[in-house]
């Protein structure tokens, strides 16, 4: 299918039906290798509805490990902003993956870190969302030691025992993180 699209049109008319698994990952192998693919993918994930939006960012996701870090800063920047911005959870949990694979824009955005630090407590986030709002919350703070304390004082304030496994671990994964960096 991705050989068969051509145009822009024609990519916008794919991505807003449903994809099967092996479109989805041919066309994240394209990415490496086709700019106009990956900017119409970008540009649609940007300001295109919510089905193109999830089907492009979900593409994004099957891309080689390697694309994502070397992807120009405005990417991750623009995915940032529809990330805090939508209503779609499901687009929210993609983009947040791909800015987790990235390489995050140095000096980092604090609108972006105080949303993190919200999100990974707020209880109207599904699961997913608030396990990748702690990881990216402890990457951004990594460099910063003043920062890595706040973020472990909220960290604390969150009841291990009242969380679901899959945030307890990773609860548990960034305070270690946090601990071994105090030691380092």
């Amino acid at each position: 299918m991705v050989g068969q699209a051509s145009s822009a049109s024609e990519w916008q008319d794919m991505l807003s039906g449903r994809l099967p698994m092996r479109e989805v990952r041919a066309c994240g192998k394209c990415l490496a290798y086709d700019g106009m693919f990956r900017d119409t993918l970008y540009r649609i994930m940007a300001d295109g509805d919510s089905r193109m939006a999830e089907n492009a960012a979900w593409i994004f996701t099957y891309a080689d490990t390697d694309l994502l870090p070397s992807l120009p800063p405005h990417y991750v920047d623009t995915w940032m902003e529809r990330a805090m911005d939508t209503r779609s959870e499901t687009l929210r949990r993609l983009l947040l993956t791909l800015i987790s694979r990235s390489v995050l824009p140095h000096p980092f955005r604090t609108d972006f870190l105080d949303y993190c630090l919200i999100g990974m407590s707020s209880s109207r986030y599904p699961y997913s969302v608030r396990a990748l709002c702690m990881k990216l919350a402890y990457k951004l703070c990594l460099p910063h030691p003043e920062l890595l304390d706040e973020l472990k004082s909220n960290l604390e304030i969150m009841e291990p025992d009242l969380l679901p496994p899959s945030l307890r671990s990773v609860r548990c994964r960034v305070m270690v993180g946090i601990v071994s960096q105090k030691r380092g």
